[in-house]
């Protein structure tokens, strides 16, 4: 059940409201343990957040030519790609998070994409915000109404010309959509050398209901001949 709150700070007359309040945190980067700084909101800075993932893509980074960070955010692990002397392409459809992003990477060699990765190019809605955006309004439960429409392209159309014959590491966290992403990815699945992925996929909404995008994307890992190992409970890794 969404909080009153939520349901009033997803109304579109807040949108301004929304935007400022993520320019406001902008404005007020702050160290983390990997030795650099990013701004964000409060939850990035808890000691456990995303630990084993952080880990696993620090230790990944030095093999690989680049990052490609499929749903960004605010930019955290773009910035750990360049702290590790790598560059990286942050993919981004949400606008609050947007304004994080390109506020933490100025001047850094990060390449954004404000889009969503999907299985066709085209504009598709966008469900509430933050690190919780969605294609399924059923997500976080915050109704219709919390929505912006964003572009949509896909990954194999972002990648053709990119790092050609140059392992990759690629994460996905898009909350419901990884199959999407990964039906719109054939070409990049069959790339040689063959990418790294770390890939976010829940069994279930936060909500409670079944995910359907799960089991699709172990199926199609599968078929492409890529072996999982978890890494964090609904995180893993494939290679």
């Amino acid at each position: 059940m969404v909080s009153l709150k939520r349901q009033i700070y997803g109304l579109p007359l807040l949108k301004a409201y929304r935007l400022w309040r993520a320019r406001q945190i902008a404005r007020r980067p702050r160290p983390v343990r990997e030795g650099f700084s990013f701004a964000s909101y409060d939850m990035a800075f808890t000691e456990d957040w995303e630990r084993a993932e952080r880990a696993l893509v620090a230790r990944m980074l030095p093999d690989c030519a680049a990052l490609v960070d499929v749903g960004a955010n605010s930019g955290f692990y773009a910035l750990l790609a360049v702290h590790a002397g790598k560059p990286a392409l942050a993919i981004e459809p949400d606008a609050g998070n947007l304004v994080l992003l390109r506020a933490n990477t100025r001047g850094k060699p990060v390449e954004i994409v404000a889009a969503a990765l999907s299985d066709a190019p085209g504009t598709v809605s966008l469900y509430g915000d933050g690190d919780m955006a969605s294609f399924d309004p059923r997500w976080q439960g915050v109704g219709t109404h919390f929505r912006q429409s964003v572009p949509a392209m896909t990954l194999d159309a972002l990648l053709a010309a990119r790092w050609p014959a140059e392992r990759l590491l690629i994460k996905v966290d898009v909350e419901g959509a990884e199959a999407l992403v990964l039906r719109g990815a054939k070409a990049t699945l069959a790339r040689e050398p063959r990418p790294c992925w770390l890939i976010e996929t829940l069994d279930h909404l936060p909500t409670g209901a079944a995910n359907p995008s799960h089991g699709e994307v172990l199926a199609i890992m599968q078929a492409a001949g890529y072996s999982a190992e978890e890494v964090s409970p609904g995180n893993l890794f494939f290679a």
